[in-house]
């Protein structure tokens, strides 16, 4: 990613098309320039100068304590403009950890090779090779495969169902168990609950009730 695909990225925010929903509510009163674009006045945004290759300056109407939270918003993310010229609104590309695979009944994330990020060791991330997302008949056959141990990881569980679940298992949730409850909502929220295998190292859940996969490591049975 370099600062040209974070500039076409700002034009294409602020480019008048119907796909584009949230332009008024996020850069229009904000950016320089961003209305004069969108109107077609110019065809260049003028808030947004590329200065070198990964060194970037926007310019905004008025001083903004909103820009940085908006810049980490998904109506932001950084999409390079040769896979928008080949893949049109179906691109889905990134510089995380994994790259998405469609499967018949989910999806794959595939370890990317060339990600940037690395462990404190200077070991390059993600150490799992991939992780299997799958899309189950139930909730309940979810719950069934995690406490037989073939799936890894149950979530969108709310409070009743986590205690029938730890009263029903609660052998497997006990200090030498091989299954932990915890919380899955943001910060405000605590009705949604996971159940996840111990097997499972360096388990991380953002804000948002995400998993951050980057550094989970699965150990390996002892068996």
């Amino acid at each position: 990613m370099k600062a040209e695909d974070v500039k076409y990225s700002l034009q294409q925010l602020c480019s008048k098309n119907p796909l584009n929903h949230a332009y008024t509510n996020t850069i229009q009163a904000l950016l320089e320039g961003a209305e004069d674009f969108y109107s077609g006045k110019t065809n260049e945004l003028t808030g947004v100068k590329v200065i070198d290759d990964y060194t970037i300056e926007i310019y905004t109407k008025a001083p903004s304590d909103a820009l940085p939270y908006l810049l980490a918003g998904i109506q932001f993310a950084i999409i390079p403009r040769e896979a928008v010229e080949r893949y049109g609104d179906k691109a889905a590309i990134g510089t995380g950890p994994f790259m998405i695979k469609r499967t018949d009944n989910g999806y794959t994330l595939v370890r990317h090779t060339n990600y940037y990020g690395k462990d404190a060791l200077g070991n390059q991330l993600p150490y799992l090779d991939e992780v299997t997302i799958t899309i189950p008949e139930s909730k309940e056959s979810e719950i069934d495969q995690v406490i037989l141990g073939t799936l890894d990881v149950v979530t969108g569980l709310n409070q009743q169902a986590a205690n029938q679940i730890v009263q029903k298992h609660l052998k497997k949730f006990e200090k030498n168990g091989n299954l932990t409850m915890e919380s899955s909502g943001d910060i405000a929220s605590t009705d949604q609950f996971m159940v996840r295998s111990n097997k499972l190292k360096d388990f991380k859940v953002n804000s948002d009730g995400t998993i951050y996969w980057a550094q989970v490591q699965k150990l390996r049975s002892e068996n």
